[in-house]
């Protein structure tokens, strides 16, 4: 699967080309496998939502080292969730998601394997 995935490295982004029109969305969702390598604690995994002005940070994940600490531990994949109501964002026509890593090690990595966006929509 890795050699499939993308592989995200501290400095870079992933970030969608196409904009999506979430203007009459009422609920968005976001859903993601990733592989970390080498990614030290104090290292960061970002989601950002572009709403045609600015990039708004909606998730922001940390490795662990024990069971139920941080979202992640190096050596397993893990699964990523973001749901937005219309309530919480404005969703705008141009809106574009992109992921990101933190790291003071150069040599981290996510491998992204997986992503998958999400809209509902109840008026018409």
């Amino acid at each position: 699967a890795e050699k499939e995935a993308v592989r995200l490295v501290p400095g870079a982004a992933l970030e969608q080309r196409q904009p999506m029109d979430l203007s009459r969305s009422d609920e968005w969702k976001v859903a993601f496998r990733y592989l970390p390598e080498g990614v030290p604690a104090e290292a960061k995994l970002l989601v950002d939502l572009w709403n045609n002005k600015t990039w708004t940070n909606l998730l922001t994940l940390t490795p662990g080292s024990d069971s139920g600490e941080g979202d992640f531990r190096n050596g397993s994949t893990d699964y990523g969730y973001l749901r937005l109501n219309r309530n919480d964002r404005v969703f705008s026509q141009d809106a574009k998601i992109r992921f990101r890593l933190e790291s003071p090690d150069e040599d981290a990595a996510i491998f992204l394997k997986e992503v998958g966006v999400y809209e509902r929509t109840t008026t018409p």
